[in-house]
C-alpha cells in the first residue's frame, strides 16, 4: 500500500478523535454568548428580512438580509423593527449600551439623566440613515404611505428670566421628503389602517397650540381642527379608511370626582364633531356613566361604533382621617369568588364595562351587556345582525373545585338589544360564526360539537364520537376531555372546520352526517393543523390550497404541505427530523416566506424562501459558537412498565457518548415530554436543568413520558420514572450507582413521593414541591386568588374527589407521610413571592427533613415567583445546582453553602459558593 496513504490514514485515525477532544465543556458564564432570534418580520413585496438577535445578557444586534443580492447587515444595539409600507424604508430603535448604561447607575446617574433610545430610520436603496434621538412612542402605519410618526420631548424657554417649560410634540415624518408636520403638546394619537389618515389629542401650550382633536392632511402635511376645547379626552379612535374618528371628551370645569364623559363622533370634511351621547341620555341604567376604560372601536364598514358603559365607582369618604378608617376583609360563603380572588381582579373589575352600539345609520345607541351578560362577542368584523352573549357569573364558585368555567349562552340582536339564553351552564368553549349564522361550542360533558342555527332557532349536533373521538383522547385527569378545538369557518358559514386528534373534518352544519375528513393522517398517526397565513381574513377559502403543518406522531418529525381539497392532493414543501415554526410568515405581496426549523442539535434559525416555502436559504447563524461545545443527540426510548404498559420517553446522550463507558444520569421530567424532542434547548440558566451544560459536563439526560392513573399520581409517577430508568440502567452505560433527579412544580411533587418509594436515585433537587396535601388542598394559588382545590379534585393532581371522600388517597400521595423512609440528599428550591405553589410546602418538607436528621437543603429566592425569573438568581440557582449534583455524581469538591450554609447577617454579602477542598 502507498506509503503516502498510509501516513493520511493514520493522520485521520489520530485526529478524529483530538478534534472531539477539543470541544470543551460549558460554563454558566457561556450563557451570555447565547443568543434568541425575536422581532422577525419580512418586507411587503418579500424582499427583505429582518430580526433582532438577543443573548443572554448584553445588547441586542438587529440583522437585515437583503432577498435580492442576498447581503446582509448589521445593525448593533439594534431592536423593534419596523418596514414601511412601501418597502423602501427601516425603522428601528438604537439602545444605549447597556454595561454604559449600568455603569453610570453604579456611579450614582439618576434615570432621568441616562441616555435613551434614539430612532433609525434606514433607507434600503442605500443604506443611509437620518437618527432621531430621544423618539418616543413610534408607529408605522401598517398599510400605506411612507411615513412614521413619533414624540419628542422639548424644553422652551422663551426668556433667560423665565423657568424653561416641558412639552411633548408629535412628529409625522414624510419618509421620502422628510417633510415633517408637527402637533405640539400631543397625548393620545392613532393611524388608520388602510387609508393615509391620522389623528390627535393635544392638551394645549399657551397661545402656540389649542388644546382638542386634530387630524394630519397628508396633502397638505399639515395638522387640521377636528374640535378644539380644553378638557380630557379618552379612547381616540378611527375607522379603518380614515373616514371618521370618534372620541371621549369631559369638558367639566368643576372639581367632580367622577368623570363623566360624552361621546363624539366626526366625519372626514365635518365642520365640527357630533355630540352621540351624553351622561343625560335615555338609554344609560340609573346611576351609569359612558366609561372612558371601555374601547372605542369601529365596526370594518364604519357603520357603528362599540365603547363602554359602567355603573359609577364607590368613592371613598375623604371627611375621614387615617386613624379613623377601617381596613377589614369580609369573607363569605355565599361569596361567588373567593375574597383573594376578588382582590386579584379588583383593578380589572374597577374598569370592567358594559359594550353598547352606536347605529351610525339610524343614529341610534342599543346596550348589550349588562351585569347579567357582561361579556359580547359580535360578528360580521362588528356588521352583524347578532352579537353572542356570554355569562359565567353564577357559576364561579363552581371554578373553585372544577378548574374550568360554566357558562350561558345568549343570542343577542344588535338592532334592539333583545336576548335569549340559547344554552344554559356550558362548560366548554364557544363562539359566534364570522358571518353571524351561528352560534357554537364544545360541550365537554357529553364531548360534543354543536351548533344553533339562528334563524331557524334550530340547534343541531356536529358530532357525536361514533368514528373517531373529537376529544382529548390522551386525557388522564378525572375532569370532562377538552376538544382539540376548531380550525375555522368557510366563506358564508358553509362549513366548520373540526380538529381530531390527527385529522381536519369538513363538517357542514345542516347536514353533520356529510362530514368529510380532509386530511387521513391517524392511520400513519400524522397530526395536521391549518396555518392561517392572513389574520384578517375571517374565512378559510376552500377554493385555494390550504397550508398544513403536520407532525408525525411517533417519529416527532414534522413539516408542511399543502393540500387542495378539491382534489384531494397533498403537496409536501417541508418535511425531516425537526420542529418546523408553527406559524411561517408570508411576505403581503409575494410569494416569499421566512419559517424556522430546529432539533437537539440544530438552533431554530430564520428560512427564507422565495418561492412557496421550497429551496428555503438559512439567513441567520446567530450561534456559530455552539461548534466549540460538546453537544448531544436525542433519541426516543422505549420500555415495559410493571404494569405491563408500553412507555416512552427521550434520552439526550453527549455527542462523544461511548456504550461501553459508564454515565451519570440526570432524570428530569414534567408529564409528557416526548413530542418536544425536536426542540433546541438554548444553553441558559433557568430554574430547571439546561441540556446542553450538563451534557457538556459529562451526564446523559433521560426525559420519561408519564401516564396517569386517577387517584394515583405519585404511584404514575415512580412507575414510568423508575421503571424507565432501570430498562437504561440495563442497556449498561448508565452509572448506577451516579443517578440524580431534578423536577420543578408537578415534577418536583412527583420527585418527593418518588424518593420515599426508593433509594435508586443518589441525590434529588425538587422544586416548588407539594408535600403535603391536605394543607395544600385548603391553599390560595395567590398569583390568580383562586383555591387550590380543583387542582386535586380535577385536574393536574388528578386525585378524583375530596379530602373527605378519599382521605387515604390524599395520604398515600402527600410525601410529608413518608419523609422517614427518604435517604437521598435533597435541595429544595420554592420562593416566598411563589404564587402557585404555597411556599409553605417547601418549608413543610425541608423542616420535617431536618427533624429527622436528614440531608436537605432549602433556597429561597426573596420576592421571586413559581420559578426563578430575574438573571442574577438564575445564574446563582444553576451554579448552586450543578454544584450540588456534581459533588454528588461526579466527585467534585463541596461548595461551602452546602457544608456551612449561609448565616442570615451574611445574605447578599457572602453566597458561599467557593469549593472547598475535597480533603
Amino acid at each position: 500500500m502507498n506509503r503516502f496513504f498510509l501516513n493520511f490514514l493514520f493522520l485521520l485515525i489520530t485526529l478524529s478523535p483530538l478534534t472531539a477532544q477539543e470541544k470543551k465543556a460549558m460554563e454558566v458564564s457561556d450563557f451570555a454568548n447565547w443568543n434568541r432570534i425575536s422581532q422577525q418580520l419580512i418586507s411587503n413585496d418579500g424582499n427583505w428580512v429582518a430580526y433582532v438577535a438577543q443573548p443572554g445578557e448584553g445588547n441586542p444586534t438587529l440583522h437585515l438580509y437583503n432577498g435580492l443580492n442576498g447581503n446582509a447587515t448589521e445593525m448593533a444595539r439594534a431592536s423593534a423593527p419596523s418596514f414601511s409600507a412601501d418597502n423602501r424604508f427601516l425603522m428601528y430603535t438604537l439602545k444605549p449600551d447597556s454595561e454604559s448604561l449600568k455603569t453610570m447607575r453604579r456611579n450614582g446617574k439618576k434615570k432621568k439623566d441616562l441616555p435613551k433610545d434614539t430612532l433609525v430610520v434606514l433607507k434600503l436603496a442605500d443604506l443611509s440613515s437620518i437618527k432621531v434621538p430621544a423618539a418616543t412612542d413610534v408607529k408605522v402605519p401598517e398599510k400605506w404611505g411612507d411615513w412614521v410618526f413619533f414624540k419628542l420631548e422639548n424644553e422652551i424657554q422663551k426668556d433667560s428670566t423665565a423657568k424653561a417649560k416641558k412639552r411633548t410634540d408629535l412628529i409625522a415624518h414624510q419618509l421620502s421628503t422628510g417633510d415633517q408636520a408637527i402637533l405640539s403638546a400631543a397625548e393620545d394619537y392613532v393611524l388608520a389602517m388602510e387609508a393615509p389618515f391620522a389623528t390627535a389629542v393635544s392638551k394645549g401650550f399657551e397661545e402656540e397650540q389649542k388644546a382638542g382633536v386634530f387630524y394630519l392632511d397628508t396633502n397638505t402635511k399639515q395638522w387640521s381642527t377636528i374640535h378644539e376645547q380644553k378638557g380630557e379626552y379618552e379612547q381616540l379612535s378611527i375607522d379603518r379608511v380614515g373616514g371618521q374618528v370618534a372620541f371621549l371628551a369631559d369638558f367639566d370645569t368643576t372639581e367632580s370626582r367622577i368623570d363623566y364623559f360624552d361621546l363624539y363622533q366626526w366625519n372626514k370634511g365635518a365642520a365640527a364633531p357630533k355630540k352621540i351621547a351624553d351622561r343625560a341620555d335615555a338609554f344609560l341604567p340609573e346611576g351609569w356613566i359612558i366609561s372612558k376604560n371601555g374601547q372605542l372601536e369601529f365596526s370594518k364598514n364604519g357603520q357603528r361604533l362599540e365603547f363602554g358603559i359602567a355603573p359609577k365607582p364607590v368613592l371613598e369618604d375623604t371627611t375621614l382621617l387615617e386613624e379613623e378608617k377601617v381596613s377589614v376583609e369580609v369573607w363569605s360563603y355565599q361569596d361567588q369568588e373567593l375574597y383573594t380572588e376578588q382582590e386579584v381582579r379588583a383593578n380589572r373589575e374597577k374598569r370592567r364595562t358594559y359594550t353598547c352600539v352606536w347605529l351610525k345609520g339610524a343614529n341610534k345607541i342599543v346596550q348589550l351587556g349588562s351585569e347579567e351578560v357582561p361579556n359580547v362577542n359580535l360578528s360580521v368584523e362588528g356588521n352583524g345582525k347578532y352579537a353572542l352573549g356570554l355569562n359565567p357569573n353564577p357559576y364561579r364558585m363552581k371554578s373553585s373545585w372544577i378548574g374550568g368555567s360554566f357558562t350561558d349562552f345568549y343570542l343577542m340582536e344588535v338592532a334592539t338589544g333583545n336576548k335569549t339564553k340559547v344554552h344554559e351552564a356550558m362548560f366548554g368553549s364557544g363562539d359566534i360564526s364570522p358571518e353571524g349564522k351561528y352560534l357554537y361550542w364544545y360541550n365537554a360533558a357529553d364531548t360534543a360539537w354543536y351548533a344553533h342555527a339562528i334563524e331557524q332557532n334550530k340547534t343541531v349536533q356536529l358530532t357525536d364520537n361514533s368514528k373517531v373521538a373529537f376529544y382529548d383522547e390522551l386525557n388522564d385527569r378525572p375532569m370532562a376531555p377538552t376538544s382539540y378545538r376548531t380550525a375555522g369557518w368557510t366563506k358564508g358559514d358553509q362549513h366548520l372546520l373540526i380538529y381530531d386528534r390527527y385529522d381536519i373534518w369538513l363538517v357542514d352544519p345542516t347536514n353533520p352526517a356529510t362530514k368529510k375528513n380532509l386530511t387521513n393522517g391517524r392511520s400513519q398517526k400524522r397530526v395536521s393543523r391549518y396555518i392561517n397565513l392572513d389574520s384578517e381574513q375571517e374565512f378559510i377559502d376552500l377554493n385555494e390550497p390550504l397550508l398544513i403543518r403536520f407532525t408525525d406522531e411517533e417519529s416527532r418529525a414534522s413539516g408542511y404541505y399543502w393540500l387542495d381539497q378539491q382534489i384531494g392532493k397533498k403537496t409536501v414543501v417541508q418535511e425531516g427530523d425537526y420542529s418546523y415554526s408553527s406559524r411561517p410568515v408570508k411576505a403581503k405581496n409575494s410569494d416569499h416566506w421566512i419559517f424556522t426549523k430546529e432539533s437537539y442539535e440544530v438552533f431554530p434559525d430564520i428560512q427564507y424562501s422565495r418561492n412557496g416555502l421550497t429551496n428555503p436559504k438559512k439567513i441567520s447563524a446567530v450561534n456559530p459558537q455552539q461548534k466549540d461545545f460538546l453537544w448531544g443527540k436525542v433519541e426516543i426510548v422505549s420500555w415495559t412498565a410493571p404494569d405491563g404498559q408500553k412507555l416512552e420517553g427521550m434520552l439526550v446522550k453527549p455527542e462523544n457518548f461511548d456504550p461501553n463507558k459508564k454515565y451519570p444520569m440526570m432524570v428530569h421530567f414534567y408529564e409528557r415530554s416526548s413530542q418536544g424532542m425536536h426542540r433546541y434547548r438554548n444553553p441558559s440558566p433557568g430554574t430547571s436543568i439546561n441540556y446542553p451544560y450538563y451534557l457538556s459536563r459529562g451526564y446523559i439526560i433521560f426525559n420519561p413520558d408519564i401516564p396517569y392513573r386517577v387517584g394515583y399520581p405519585g404511584e404514575s409517577g415512580y412507575n414510568s420514572v423508575v421503571s424507565g430508568t432501570l430498562s437504561l440502567i440495563d442497556k449498561g452505560f448508565v452509572d448506577k450507582e451516579n443517578i440524580g433527579i431534578q423536577g420543578h412544580s408537578w415534577g418536583g411533587y412527583q420527585i418527593a413521593h418518588i424518593i420515599t418509594k426508593t433509594d435508586l436515585f443518589k441525590c434529588a433537587a425538587p422544586g416548588a414541591p407539594v408535600v403535603n396535601m391536605f394543607s395544600a388542598y385548603g391553599g390560595i394559588r395567590w398569583a390568580s386568588g383562586m383555591s387550590r382545590i380543583f387542582q386535586y379534585e380535577q385536574t393536574q393532581s388528578r386525585i378524583g374527589g375530596t379530602i373527605w371522600e378519599k382521605p387515604l388517597r390524599y395520604l398515600e400521595n402527600s410525601p410529608l407521610f413518608f419523609l422517614d423512609k427518604i435517604n437521598t440528599p435533597v435541595l429544595v428550591l420554592h420562593n416566598d413571592g411563589d404564587g402557585a405553589v404555597p411556599w409553605y410546602q417547601g418549608i413543610e418538607f425541608f423542616v420535617g427533613m431536618r427533624r429527622l436528621g436528614k440531608p436537605a437543603w432549602l433556597v429561597n429566592y426573596n420576592g421571586e415567583a413559581h420559578g426563578v425569573r430575574q438573571l442574577q438568581n438564575r445564574k446563582d440557582w444553576t451554579l448552586r445546582m450543578s454544584q450540588f449534583f456534581d459533588y454528588h455524581l461526579q466527585g467534585a469538591a463541596m461548595p461551602r453553602w452546602m457544608a456551612e450554609g449561609v448565616p442570615a447577617v451574611e445574605k447578599g454579602l457572602d453566597q458561599g459558593l467557593e469549593l472547598m477542598d475535597k480533603h
